[in-house]
């Protein structure tokens, strides 16, 4: 019986040592998978934004900020140690009447305002372009077209949507290529958020980096919902340190002033 006993033992020791390895094997290879997916080497280059479901459902509701939830901050010692004038210059292609332009004309007076707090003035001209309905707009693509429109920088390339079903994503400058410089909003954008997102993507290429800040209601967030972009109109915003770094960024210029 004290023969069984230790046999019996024995196996069992042989089994629990078999399932160890097999625990540590098992977790080898998730902390692989995920090592993995962090090390994506084109993120810090193109930046993308992929909202849920929920923040990128349509809606028939133009974008519209509420001009007493967004009027201009006071300002702050670094702005009124440097109070030149900035303006930021965009244009904004509509591929394949993505959006109208009607909408779009809104959504700029809209976007103004978010810029207006940092004392930035945005000026934005609209395009419309067309490419073969048949064509993808993969990022073979996207090269094709942002070279034809090499001269403006930066610009919004509103677009129908992307092979890779993205939501909206942009090329920082510091990437120095041809796609350099611009921001891509599909239609998957619902109307109610396009403004935020739209800023939000320029915001990247202002900063020239693909961070994204906490809060639920900074700009720089990946925070528009209906939760805190519906009823309550209540606009994003910057913080001082982000307005401060937008009025210095390279793609924002200073307005002469007529003496």
């Amino acid at each position: 019986t004290g023969l069984m006993l230790g046999q019996t033992v024995h196996v069992a020791i042989q089994h629990l040592s078999h399932i160890c390895m097999l625990l540590s094997l098992t977790v080898l290879l998730i902390s692989c998978s995920i090592n993995k997916s962090e090390s994506n080497p084109i993120q810090p280059a193109l930046n993308t934004d992929n909202a849920r479901s929920d923040e990128v459902s349509g809606s028939s509701t133009v974008v519209d900020i509420d001009r007493s939830a967004s009027t201009t901050r006071q300002a702050t010692s670094s702005i009124a140690q440097d109070p030149v004038e900035k303006r930021l210059d965009v244009k904004i292609f509509v591929v394949n009447q993505a959006r109208s332009i009607e909408f779009l004309k809104t959504a700029i007076t809209a976007a103004s305002s978010l810029f207006e707090k940092c004392q930035i003035t945005l000026k934005a001209s609209i395009d419309s372009i067309a490419i073969a309905e048949e064509v993808s707009i993969d990022e073979e693509t996207r090269n094709q077209v942002a070279a034809q429109y090499s001269q403006y920088k930066p610009a919004v390339f509103v677009i129908p949507a992307t092979a890779e079903q993205d939501v909206a994503f942009s090329y920082l400058p510091s990437l120095n290529r041809g796609v350099a410089a611009t921001s891509w909003v599909t239609d998957r954008v619902s109307d109610r958020c396009f403004v935020w997102i739209m800023v939000h993507e320029l915001g990247h290429i202002m900063f020239d980096h693909p961070k994204h800040s906490a809060g639920s209601n900074n700009i720089m967030s990946v925070a528009c919902k209906q939760t805190n972009w519906g009823s309550r109109r209540i606009a994003p915003d910057w913080t001082d340190q982000q307005c401060e770094d937008l009025r210095q960024s390279d793609v924002v210029s200073a307005i002469k002033t007529r003496n």
